[in-house]
């Protein structure tokens, strides 16, 4: 994969191609998991609704890893079967938080308050301190540097919480300035400015189309002002550069009130306060409830929902550049 930094311009066309990438196994098609990337270019991928060949759906706890030989499943079991949890890493270790197990169909299954960590040397998971205030999910986390984690949840309009990755303590950060409504299936990204975030739905159902940046050093949101992608819950994003962070996909809410899935391409530059659209090419089927991750310069791709027609279950290759 490959990716070209660009500066933001009017006259410069910005460019999304798609392409398929092949291993000798890889995750089942599932919608909903959690994944991270690691310093050493590993991607690895959590839990999610798995769909099988015959459109049963069930939550799995497989955790994956993805690099220069293609997917391996490297463990099983430890948090437990979930879905819409949210996953960083730091150092040599993979930190899960809350998620939904919808148990037996109708119930409604239980929102979880669990947080885990992975050491990726042992290959061991070890159960820490549960997420304050109660379960969480759709939620959003992002590392930051210095080996805290900041959680996002539909509580933080005043406030984040920040998980301390050596001591597994947690802490409430307060929070000014503008912040984003409560909302959940919304996008995080971590870039020099800050932390971004994007999109989701709201206790209405309503989707978002806002973007807000944290500055981590004085704990203050900032609302940005760009018109840009159309308001859209389970989307995907990751930085792109120092300035820049790229969405990809999502489900809109249809003129009938059903979900429309997305499969558009977007840039955000934080500094500029702008949005681009990138033109795409290369097969991608629009969906929501996947994942990305930066991977071997430019991003992988796998998995996501066509709302009650179709589970993904291919990985591909994303890469952005300017011509």
């Amino acid at each position: 994969m490959r990716l070209l930094l660009f500066a933001l311009g009017t006259t410069t066309a910005l460019r999304a191609s798609w392409s398929p990438i092949t291993s000798k196994i890889q995750p089942s098609p599932r919608s909903g998991a959690a994944a991270t990337a690691t310093t050493d270019g590993s991607v690895y991928l959590f839990g999610g609704y798995e769909e099988d060949e015959a459109g049963a759906r069930t939550v799995v706890d497989d955790l994956w890893r993805y690099d220069a030989d293609g997917w391996t499943r490297v463990a099983t079991g430890g948090p437990g079967p979930r879905l819409c949890s949210a996953l960083a890493a730091v150092g040599g270790e993979l930190f899960l938080f809350g998620g939904w197990d919808p148990e037996t169909e109708g119930t409604g299954g239980s929102i979880l308050d669990d947080v885990w960590a992975y050491d990726i040397a042992a290959g061991r998971w070890e159960s820490c301190a549960p997420v304050p205030g109660g379960p969480a999910s759709r939620h959003v986390c992002c590392a930051l540097a210095g080996g805290d984690v900041l959680v996002h949840t539909h509580r933080s309009e005043t406030s984040v919480l920040l998980f301390d990755a050596a001591t597994r303590e947690w802490r409430e950060q307060a929070t000014s300035g503008p912040a984003p409504s409560s909302r959940g299936l919304h996008v995080a990204a971590a870039v020099d400015a800050g932390v971004v975030v994007f999109g989701g739905a709201d206790k209405s159902g309503a989707m978002c189309a806002d973007a807000f940046v944290l500055d981590v050093a004085t704990w203050t949101w900032r609302a940005l002002g760009a018109t840009g992608p159309a308001g859209r819950a389970g989307a995907a994003a990751a930085p792109l550069d120092a300035t820049s962070v790229v969405v990809a996909g999502g489900a809109a809410r249809g003129d009938d009130g059903g979900l429309d899935p997305l499969g558009d391409v977007w840039v955000l530059d934080v500094a500029a306060d702008a949005w681009r659209r990138a033109d795409a090419s290369g097969d991608f089927k629009p969906r929501n409830a996947l994942v990305l991750c930066p991977s071997g310069g430019g991003f992988l791709v796998h998995g996501g929902w066509r709302p009650f027609v179709e589970t993904y279950g291919d990985t591909l290759a994303l890469d952005v550049s300017s011509s």
